[in-house]
């Protein structure tokens, strides 16, 4: 979401956690609200109309602005994000939400403790997208889903010339490379991957489809159940 920074040399952490007071102003606009209707579409749509309930990880959960929507789809969400200010204004906002403070390439939580990991709009900004990406397979049950900036849209050449703005910061994963880390992240546990885009140039607009066209992509990776699991039933049958 487009904020503006200070010029300076703080990091990607330092950057979001300055921002914080300020960081949902973008979806009050009426061009972010369609963006954020056309995202919650998007990641209706590779979920299907009736996610089954459980207990879900917003990996990067920032000021909370998609974790009270994705409690509607879960059924309960546990936010976990880094940056202290993020996590003050999502209190602040929605005070009834449990957030732990943490660092996704080192989560927190047992092996298989949510049923599904999601990060949206937050990979992107890690260091090492692949080690928070076995650290979601790790506690994931069921899925892994992600949505990010597509590196290769009309809205990412803007983003490329606007600095000062915090979606500059995230770095280019293509569809092809998020396909080859998740693959490579679940190994033996992968069971199969769906993705989609949105926000097209006109006059396709906020239109759901198949094309690495769109500003914005999401995948959802479909798990089998965690190795101890199988064996943990086979010895109680």
């Amino acid at each position: 979401m487009p904020a503006r920074d200070d010029p300076g040399t703080l990091d990607v952490l330092e950057r979001f956690d300055h921002a914080a007071d300020r960081y949902e102003s973008w979806y009050e606009t009426r061009r972010g609200a369609r963006a954020a209707e056309a995202q919650r579409r998007l990641l209706d749509s590779l979920l299907g109309p009736e996610a089954a309930p459980s207990r879900a990880l917003e990996v990067g959960c920032g000021t909370g602005y998609f974790t009270e929507w994705l409690d509607t789809r879960y059924g309960s969400v546990v936010g976990l994000d880094p940056a202290p200010a993020m996590l003050r204004e999502l209190r602040r906002r929605h005070r009834t939400f449990p957030v732990v403070r943490g660092d996704a390439h080192r989560l927190p939580f047992a092996s298989g403790a949510f049923g599904a990991v999601l990060f949206l709009t937050a990979l992107e900004f890690l260091d090492e997208p692949d080690v928070a990406l076995r650290e979601a397979v790790r506690v994931a049950r069921s899925e892994v889903v992600l949505l990010w900036l597509n590196p290769w849209s009309v809205g990412a050449i803007k983003r490329k010339f606007a600095p000062g703005f915090l979606l500059s910061q995230a770095k280019r994963l293509s569809l092809r490379r998020m396909h080859t880390l998740l693959t490579r992240s679940a190994g033996k546990r992968a069971r199969g991957l769906e993705w989609g885009s949105t926000l097209f140039p006109w006059p396709l607009g906020r239109r759901v489809a198949r094309a690495p066209l769109g500003d914005v992509l999401a995948i959802r990776l479909s798990l089998a159940p965690p190795i101890e699991d199988d064996e943990t039933l086979g010895r109680t049958r």
